[in-house]
């Protein structure tokens, strides 16, 4: 392939789902689907970026329980 005079080699993609795929649609509503489901805390999604909210008075306390969160995440 080449853009602008400069030659890329074409590689196969290992993993992933390419970009305007006709599966990609489907597959991102599949994994996003179920994100509210895995944790009891507040999660606010506004179409494709997800906000997991918490609070806690002591910063180690929240540290901890937002690691668990990711986690489960």
């Amino acid at each position: 392939m080449e853009i602008e005079h400069n030659k890329y080699p074409v590689l196969k993609i290992q993993c992933g789902i390419p970009q305007g795929s006709i599966l990609g649609p489907l597959l991102y509503l599949i994994y996003v689907n179920d994100i509210a489901k895995s944790s009891n805390k507040i999660i606010v999604s506004f179409v494709d970026d997800p906000s997991l909210y918490l609070s806690d008075s002591n910063i180690e306390n929240l540290f901890s329980n937002a690691n668990i969160q990711l986690n489960k995440l």
